[in-house]
């Protein structure tokens, strides 16, 4: 059922969102320049509370540690 629903966001979505609304963020992280770091692929929430608050559901950072995956941590 959710496949059939996914949309792809571009620009020419016309989803409008509202509050009460929630959707993953998917992306797909590689480094071109060192083909040896593998393809990272993780989701994080974006949840539009119906007061008006926006948050971003995330809290990877432990797990990238914990797998030695410290490239993904940033600068």
């Amino acid at each position: 059922m959710i496949s059939k629903k996914r949309l792809f966001v571009n620009n020419i979505e016309k989803l409008k969102i509202k509050p009460g609304f929630a959707f993953t963020i998917e992306p797909r992280i590689i480094n071109s320049k060192n083909p040896k770091i593998p393809l990272a692929s993780y989701h994080a929430i974006a949840l539009f509370h119906e007061d008006g608050k926006k948050e971003l559901l995330t809290g990877f950072n432990d797990v990238f540690k914990l797998v030695g995956m410290n490239y993904m941590l940033g600068k």
